[in-house]
């Protein structure tokens, strides 16, 4: 911005009293330094990006029917062992309530993340400051499926005792359950990606006797090969080679 020079070196004072005389080098630095404040940017260098929630605090409530029983412990093997508490041992639950399920547009934002054969991606409300920056995929709503799972635990409530053992459990494939089909069952958990999904969970009860429930994986996100990120393959990859 232009700044004309005062014709004189000794500024009027608004008051009236007698200006203060200064040299033509100390009325430059005075010009110099209001130039250099009126350039200067009013727009921060960054601005910090909003903390996103999890898929699980972000999940439409009305279609989650599992919930996290507990945290589990760990064999030695690596195997996790997750404690059933005595009530689910002892009663099954109802399979069936009056209920109504409504879909609308705005359950592909509750759901968050979408896999679509081996590409993955994330999905969120558009805001005026959003961070546009790719984000490292650290937790992910994955199908499981629970193998042999025994009556005892049949029930959504038992359910969610064996997946708990894996992650965050969210919902059952099928609502209500099959009561006529035992033993595999498909669920949906959000996974921690930084640790090796568990094969076998255990399940004890308070009287010491305990069951393995083996679980599988039909399609994990994808992993780069290249720097060991979820997300995208090695030919993506900004850290590869070329």
């Amino acid at each position: 911005i232009p700044v004309s020079t005062p014709s004189s070196s000794s500024p009027i004072d608004p008051r009236g009293a007698s200006p203060a005389r200064i040299s033509n080098r100390e009325n430059q630095i005075l010009i110099r330094d209001l130039e250099m404040k009126l350039q200067s940017p009013s727009i921060p260098a960054s601005i910090p990006a909003a903390k996103v929630p999890s898929y699980a605090a972000r999940f439409k409530l009305s279609l989650r029917n599992l919930r996290k029983i507990s945290d589990p412990s760990f064999l030695e093997n690596g195997t996790p062992v997750i404690q059933a508490p005595e009530s689910e041992l002892l009663r099954t639950s109802e399979l069936w309530k009056d209920h109504v399920v409504a879909h609308f547009h705005e359950w592909v934002l509750q759901v968050g993340y979408w896999q679509a054969d081996r590409c993955s991606f994330s999905v969120y409300p558009w805001t005026a400051d959003g961070n546009l920056a790719a984000q490292e995929l650290l937790f992910a709503p994955t199908w499981v499926v629970l193998k042999n799972i025994p009556p005892q635990l049949y029930s959504l409530d038992g359910i969610s005792v064996v997946a708990s053992g894996i992650g965050d459990p969210l919902h059952t494939e099928k609502s209500p359950l099959d009561p006529y089909h035992f033993g595999d069952t498909k669920v949906k958990v959000e996974i921690d990606l930084s640790k090796t999904p568990p094969e076998v969970v255990e399940v004890r009860d308070t009287q010491g006797n305990s069951v393995r429930v083996n679980v599988e994986y039909p399609s994990l996100p994808p992993k780069c090969l290249n720097c060991g990120k979820f997300c995208h393959f090695m030919n993506r990859c900004n850290k590869a080679p070329r």
